[in-house]
């Protein structure tokens, strides 16, 4: 029974991971055919099943991970369910707040059922062969990427080409520049251009993610192949115009570049003379390819539109007559992020000025208040901390890292837990990061056990283990 159950899961958690990438061009097969939002759907119903087959895992009496995991990572599964119930109880509270079902059920649908996903692959750890086949999984998931990016750069491509009316007018019958669904942006005379997903931040999203798989496995393996995947992942950031993509991608290049260095004086110098590049590149090159006007990152219109959304959210919290929403906030989905109701083909200009915060922080602090924010900030350090200390073991601890470095970042410019993808794509990858941590040691223990049985006494037969974990940990 138990390898069956470890089955099914995996193959529910492949499938859930494959939609994640495919959803938005699913969402326009089915706009183009009329199905409705049945196969935007397809993601919560895996969520909900693998849920349940953990229960029942659990209720076998199979899982016991969460009282044998390691220490460091048995906190951060603590406050990860923590969030998880805090962020559930402020669902319902905002529900309370707002009166409205679809905000309800979205908020549910964006931001609970991620955490979920989480907090499921955090609690099951301790189980060597459950994790095993999760990580063969991860290995076949990183190839079926790969292949998806050459596919996405081509189809941007033909989008320039074709520019966003005939394309449009091709695939749906009529020239539409932008919809809930799929949206074509402009800055400046620059055409962004959303390739297989719903916008273009999305498919930069994409290519900054496997930009960092590709550059990170080149980096351990040495292998031609992905130093070649790098070129369409390239293709897709750049034509994405997205000034925060530009800028995670830049950051990561720091930090692989100074986690290769030896000296820490070298270090010291170094990283003073990338802070300096990384602020000219910011504030003078990222604008020039943004056509030199005003669309520059540091304008001063595009600050003050930010300053005037960040001063509505703040009075929309009244902090002056209620204090208790410093500390609980108003409530999960108040906020309006983008959250609204599936049914309706709404347009863009139709959503609440709310819609765009494009600050993650503030959006969690409205919506969860000091509490939320304070223990997303507590997990997110944690988590870093913990890939952090394992990435010299693992290029995929490193990858994981990564990533949610450019989320941490991200988050200062847009709402990045308000779509779908990158919501759902920072839990996964944090448990995977976490489940490669974790194997290793699992298999070092296994290794250390099996030495010991033999050639030391019951006294002393746990130093082995202890060293092999250490040696896990040592960065």
């Amino acid at each position: 029974m138990k390898i069956k159950i470890d089955v099914i899961i995996t193959t529910l958690f492949s499938i859930l991971c494959i939609y994640l990438f495919v959803a938005d061009f699913l969402n326009v097969i089915a706009y183009i055919f009329n199905l409705g939002i049945w196969l935007s759907l397809i993601n919560e119903l895996l969520v909900v099943i693998i849920f349940l087959f953990y229960l029942l895992k659990l209720a076998k009496g199979i899982n016991r991970s969460f009282l044998n995991s390691d220490k460091n990572i048995k906190i951060l599964t603590k406050l990860s369910i923590i969030y998880f119930f805090y962020v559930m109880l402020s669902t319902f509270h905002g529900f309370l707040y707002h009166d409205e079902i679809f905000t309800f059920f979205n908020t549910i649908r964006l931001k609970l059922f991620p955490i979920l996903m989480g907090v499921l692959l955090c609690s099951l750890l301790d189980e060597i062969e459950f994790i095993g086949m999760i990580l063969k999984f991860r290995n076949i998931f990183f190839i079926f990427l790969n292949i998806y990016i050459y596919i996405n750069a081509i189809v941007i491509f033909i989008q320039h080409q074709m520019g966003w009316e005939l394309f449009t007018q091709a695939i749906f019958g009529k020239p539409t520049y932008a919809f809930e669904r799929y949206a074509f942006t402009h800055i400046g005379d620059f055409l962004r251009t959303p390739g297989l997903f719903s916008n273009a931040l999305e498919s930069g999203v994409f290519g900054s993610l496997l930009f960092i798989i590709n550059i990170i496995l080149y980096i351990h393996r040495k292998k031609i192949i992905y130093l070649i995947n790098l070129l369409p992942t390239i293709y897709t950031i750049v034509l994405s115009y997205n000034r925060q993509i530009y800028i995670a991608i830049l950051l990561v290049l720091m930090v692989i570049f100074l986690l290769n260095l030896k000296s820490m004086y070298i270090k010291i110098a170094i990283t003073c003379f990338l802070i300096s590049m990384f602020i000219l590149v910011t504030v003078k090159i990222i604008p020039f390819l943004s056509n030199n006007g005003g669309n520059s990152l540091l304008n001063e219109e595009s600050l003050i539109e930010r300053t005037i959304v960040w001063n509505e959210v703040i009075n929309d919290m009244k902090l002056e007559d209620n204090l208790i929403n410093l500390f609980i906030g108003k409530g999960s989905g108040t906020s309006g992020t983008a959250i609204i109701n599936p049914l309706e083909q709404r347009q863009l200009d139709e959503f609440s000025p709310l819609s765009f915060i494009d600050n993650g922080y503030l959006y969690i602090f409205h919506d969860d208040g000091l509490i939320g924010i304070g223990l997303f900030i507590v997990i997110v350090f944690f988590s870093l901390v913990i890939l952090f200390k394992g990435r010299k073991k693992s290029p995929y601890s490193t990858i994981s890292f990564l990533f949610l470095l450019t989320c941490v970042l991200r988050m200062f410019f847009n709402s990045v837990f308000t779509g779908q993808l990158t919501a759902y794509c920072f839990w996964i990858f944090l448990g995977l990061g976490l489940m490669e941590i974790r194997y290793m040691q699992l298999v070092c223990k296994k290794e250390a056990s099996s030495v010991s049985s033999t050639v030391m006494t019951n006294s002393t037969s746990s130093l082995p283990i202890k060293f092999c974990e250490e040696e896990i940990y040592r960065g």
